[in-house]
């Protein structure tokens, strides 16, 4: 093979991986911390409750199981991580990726899947950012409508989405939506349609299959 064709395809590689780094989620971004940890100058680290201090020179603290306040001067400290929990964790992530919609919508999608209890928040969330209508945001919107039982709000971010992008998630999408708003003729159009994109899609498969058992189990033609 050229040694200029080698060269290509290696770039090619490389621009490949370093695009499907950057739509992944780091990893370390979603553990939850349920202490302060100050780093000392000596690689020292000590686990605790940061207090407020007036003194900005110093750090006041204590130290778990201790009722203590203790100080130590900031010079003596090389860093300082504080607490996180899924709440500030869905914050910290929201404000980094606000202008990066993908990593946003995957990031909130992490978020879900690893914590319970903060699904309301995420919908927030959610909401606020899909004014800017990225596919992501309105995608993962509908879909979390979807779950919390507002199908009619799913269907019209499908809608959108099909405006824009007539992609097999977002038909996927109206599907599931017309079928919970007890459509079945018009949601299993939308799956067809789907289907026609994405052929080998084991959830549009299974959306189609639950479509045709219902409507088989109660007698009910498609209409």
């Amino acid at each position: 093979m050229p040694t200029r064709t080698v060269l290509y395809l290696t770039t090619l590689l490389v621009l490949a991986g370093a695009g499907l780094r950057a739509a992944t989620p780091d990893p370390t971004a979603f553990e939850v911390q349920p202490w302060d940890e100050i780093t000392m100058q000596n690689s020292t680290v000590i686990k605790c409750t940061i207090l407020e201090t007036d003194d900005k020179n110093k750090i006041r603290y204590r130290k778990p199981g201790s009722a203590s306040v203790l100080e130590i001067p900031l010079s003596e400290t090389k860093s300082i991580k504080r607490r996180s929990s899924p709440e500030t964790i869905l914050e910290n992530l929201a404000v980094k990726y606000k202008d990066n919609p993908p990593m946003l919508a995957a990031s909130v999608r992490e978020v879900l899947k690893r914590f319970r209890g903060i699904e309301a928040r995420a919908l927030k969330l959610l909401e606020e950012h899909s004014a800017k209508g990225h596919k992501d945001v309105l995608l993962l919107l509908g879909e979390r409508y979807l779950v919390e039982g507002k199908p009619e709000a799913a269907e019209d971010m499908a809608r959108k989405l099909l405006a824009a992008d007539k992609s097999a998630a977002a038909y996927l999408l109206l599907g599931k939506a017309l079928a919970a708003r007890q459509k079945p003729a018009e949601a299993l159009a939308a799956l067809e349609a789907a289907k026609k994109l994405d052929p080998r899609s084991e959830d549009v498969l299974v959306a189609i299959s639950e479509i045709q058992l219902t409507s088989s189990g109660s007698g009910d033609p498609l209409q």
